[in-house]
Parts: C-alpha cells; sequence; structure tokens
C-alpha cells in the first residue's frame, strides 16, 4: 500500500515539474505587419513605417529591415528615404524568418512653373545683365537650366548672364529640365561715339537763318538725337531741329550735344544787317561800323565825272574802293571786317552826281552751283574735303574770271582767267570744316558748278 501511494507521489510530481517547465518555454514571432502595403514618394522624400509584431511577448521581437535596390530607396529603422526614379520592395523581417513586404515607387519631382526676373530690358553694346530664374516647386528633382539667345549676334548668354554683341534684338530662352520655358527680349543699343555737325564755320544774317545738320556715330546707334543749344542767344538761336537764327552781329557757339554727352560744334558769325548809303556830289560818311564778317560792296554812280571812294578803318589806313570817271554800273567789290569788326570808320566819296553805297554781308547759302550774268559775288557754301572737278562756262566777249575765297575773305586761288566764250574744267578740294564764296568777273552770262546740282544766290553789283 505505501508503495503505491510513493509511486503516485512521484506520477504527480513528475506531471507537476513537466507542467512548470512547459509553462517556461521560448515564445516565437508569428506574424509580422506593416503600415504601408505601397508608398509613392517622390525623391529626396523621407517616410516613415512601421511594423506590428504578433504575439506581443515574442521572445524575439526584434525587426530588421531591407531595401532590394538602394538606389531607389534606403531604409534604416523603418525610415524610407527616397534616392532614385524606380521601384523597389521594403522587407520587414524577424530572426525567425517572419517577414512583411512594401512595395515603393520612387518619382522625379518635376518644375511646374519657370519664371524669369524679367520679361525684356535694354543692354548696351558690350554691357552684360544677369538673368535670374525661379522654379517651381523648390524642391524639384531636377533645377537645372538650359540658356540660349535667338541671335548670338546680338546677345550671348551664359548661366544667365547675358552680354550685348551688337546693335539689334533677340530673345533669351531658359528651359528646365522637363521642358518648361521662360522667355526675356533682349535690346541691345550702341551708345554715340560722337556727333558730327554738317558745317563747322557759317556766316549768317541779323534775322536771316541758316540750317544746320548733325550726324550721330556710329551708323548703328539707336540714339540719333542730338540737343541744340546756342553759348549767346542774344547774338543766335537754335531750334530743336538745328535752324539757326541771327539776332545781332556777334559771334557765338551752336552745339549739337548726343544723350551721352558727345558733342560738335559750329562757329556762326551773325553779320549785320545791309548798310545803304546815297548821295549827290562830296560827301565824307562818319562812324560807319561794320561787325566782323565778309562783305560785298555794291557802287553806282550816274555822274559824268570823277567818282571815287576811299574807306579808312579808324586805324588810320585807307582803301580805296572804286577811282573811276563817269558812270558807274560795274564793279562789285568784297571787304572784310577786322576779327572784332570796324568801328568810327570814315567813307569819303567823291562824285559829280548821284550815287549809292550798299555793304551787303556774304553769308552762307549752302549750295555750290552758281549761275549769274555780269559780275557778282556768291553765297557761301561748303567745303567736302574731297577732290571736285569745277564745271566753268561763259559766253561773253571779254575777260572771264573766277576767284575762290574762304570763310574769313582770303583769296584762295583763280578758277579761271579767260577772255570770250569759255568752257572747261579745274581741279579743286575744299576744306570741309570751312565755307567759301566765289568773286566772278564777265560782261556775259556764267556759270560755276561744283558738283552738288544747285543754286547758289548771287550779289550783283548793279541795282
Amino acid at each position: 500500500m505505501k508503495r503505491i501511494i510513493s509511486m503516485s507521489l512521484v506520477l504527480a510530481l513528475a506531471i507537476v515539474f513537466t507542467t512548470i517547465l512547459g509553462g517556461c518555454g521560448k515564445v516565437d514571432v508569428e506574424d509580422i505587419t506593416l503600415s504601408d502595403k505601397s508608398v509613392k514618394l517622390q525623391l529626396k522624400d523621407k517616410f516613415e513605417l512601421s511594423a506590428t509584431v504578433t504575439p506581443k511577448n515574442a521572445a524575439e521581437p526584434m525587426v530588421y529591415w531591407d531595401s532590394s535596390d538602394s538606389s531607389v530607396v534606403t531604409v534604416k529603422s523603418g525610415v524610407l528615404t527616397a534616392v532614385g526614379e524606380g521601384k523597389a520592395t521594403v522587407k520587414a523581417f524577424t530572426s525567425n524568418g517572419v517577414s512583411d513586404e512594401c512595395k515603393v515607387t520612387v518619382d522625379n519631382v518635376l518644375a511646374s512653373k519657370l519664371t524669369l526676373n524679367k520679361s525684356k530690358f535694354t543692354l548696351m553694346l558690350g554691357a552684360t545683365e544677369n538673368l535670374v530664374y525661379t522654379i517651381t516647386p523648390k524642391n524639384v528633382t531636377n533645377s537645372s537650366i538650359e540658356w540660349e539667345s535667338s541671335n548670338t549676334k546680338v546677345a550671348t548668354v551664359e548661366n544667365g548672364k547675358v552680354t550685348g554683341k551688337g546693335a539689334g534684338e533677340c530673345t533669351i530662352t531658359a528651359t528646365s529640365s522637363n521642358g518648361l520655358k521662360a522667355k526675356c527680349k533682349v535690346t541691345v543699343k550702341v551708345k554715340p561715339t560722337g556727333v558730327v555737325i554738317n558745317k563747322h564755320s557759317v556766316n549768317v544774317g541779323t534775322n536771316k537763318s541758316i540750317q544746320l545738320s548733325a550726324t550721330v556715330k556710329p551708323d548703328n546707334t539707336a540714339y540719333k538725337d542730338v540737343m541744340w543749344e546756342s553759348s549767346n542767344e542774344s547774338i543766335a538761336t537754335v531750334d530743336s531741329k538745328g535752324k539757326v537764327t541771327g539776332k545781332k552781329a556777334g559771334t557765338c557757339k551752336i552745339y549739337a550735344t548726343t544723350k551721352n554727352n558727345k558733342y560738335d560744334y559750329c562757329k556762326v558769325v551773325v553779320t549785320q544787317e545791309d548798310l545803304k548809303f546815297s548821295g549827290n556830289g562830296n560827301k565824307t560818311l562818319s562812324n560807319v561800323t561794320v561787325t566782323k564778317g565778309v562783305y560785298a560792296i555794291t557802287m553806282t554812280h550816274e555822274g559824268k565825272g570823277t567818282f571815287t571812294v576811299i574807306g579808312s578803318d579808324g586805324d588810320g589806313r585807307a582803301y580805296t574802293y572804286v577811282d573811276t570817271t563817269g558812270k558807274y554800273t560795274g564793279t562789285n567789290l568784297y571787304a572784310k571786317g577786322k576779327s572784332d569788326g570796324v568801328e568810327g570808320a570814315t567813307i569819303k566819296v567823291a562824285a559829280t552826281g548821284k550815287w549809292t553805297i550798299k555793304i551787303k554781308a556774304i553769308t552762307y547759302d549752302g549750295t555750290d552751283n552758281i549761275t549769274g550774268s555780269g559780275e557778282c559775288v556768291s553765297k557761301m557754301f561748303a567745303g567736302t574735303d574731297n577732290k571736285q572737278t569745277v564745271k566753268l562756262k561763259n559766253k561773253g566777249d571779254d575777260d572771264f574770271t573766277v576767284f575762290l575765297f574762304d570763310e574769313t575773305g582770303k583769296q584762295i586761288g583763280v578758277l579761271c582767267d579767260e577772255i570770250d566764250d569759255y568752257e572747261g574744267t579745274v581741279s579743286a578740294t575744299l576744306n570741309k570744316n570751312k565755307s567759301y564764296f566765289i568773286v566772278v568777273k564777265s560782261s556775259g552770262t556764267w556759270s560755276v558748278d561744283f558738283g552738288s546740282g544747285s543754286k547758289v544766290t548771287t550779289v550783283k553789283n548793279t541795282n
């Protein structure tokens, strides 16, 4: 009986011990579940996956992570980082091989908008301007921009830096990696390098006008306009088109100035109004004033006896303008005042009849095809710096002489000294910065053509 009880006790203890040992055994992971089965990311995005392990009391719940393609997505402690475009699988697993997966797709972040800081601007030749682009969204995968000029002869562009190469217009285009475009219109202008007035010295009468013109250099500059200005408006004024009007006798300068302060000027001598004297018999004209300039003196006499005209300039120097007998209708002379003109001059006339003296300034006319009859003094015209072939014609039965003078009254030479009918040519080179006039001695009709084809007014010595 005791043996049976002992065996039963041993069996019971064995059962209890087995039960206790069984209750202290290892619990394995049975399942793992990820928070997301698929994820779409854009490049550089981060995303956190979470993993739930079942049962909660698993002996080894540690979760391990792996990416099927680390060039697309990397994973660390469940945090995904999108590193390249493509697809990959992220796997979460435990030490006993239980796992779950998440499909990951990584797309590029494309630009949705591209703008430039300027839509148009003007650039000087050789200057530079920087264009700055803005791309939206800011986290775009590829923010690189390609730059292009529609005409590299006008402007070039490198990394947004635009350089003016030549006058004109072109379009600068910025293009994103996904084809978005932004454009800017560029106008390149050339600064004036200088300006040249067509005349650098002219004579103009009081209350008379003369037209000047200005050429801005280079020819392809965009700034062709000039501002006209007189150094002394009490002597001469100039309008916005270059028209000069003499106000009173004197000398001033007319300036033409470009937008960037390049300038040229023309010296303007404003001569006094015509002086007219008349009488019958002997007479002395006192306190005669002749301002700076070149003048034609026209004299007539109706008497049968002596006709003499002698002038003195106030410094004691005397000039005989005519000394003849009888009726006088043919001589046309010129005279020039001193640098500052002549004041207090005296003109002595010895005559036996009625006489007239007219002192008329020789002013600028601008054209150089001169025609006339008899003895004449032309208006002034411009030189060209080019060698010119001067054509001369005369129809008459006496002397035909043509004298050439510059704007100061200095005789430059004799273009022709012939007799009777004549037709011929002579070469002459006239300075473009000076004005010239001619005095013609002839008894017939004549023409002197310097090449322009335009006619110059002449002043006859007969009234």
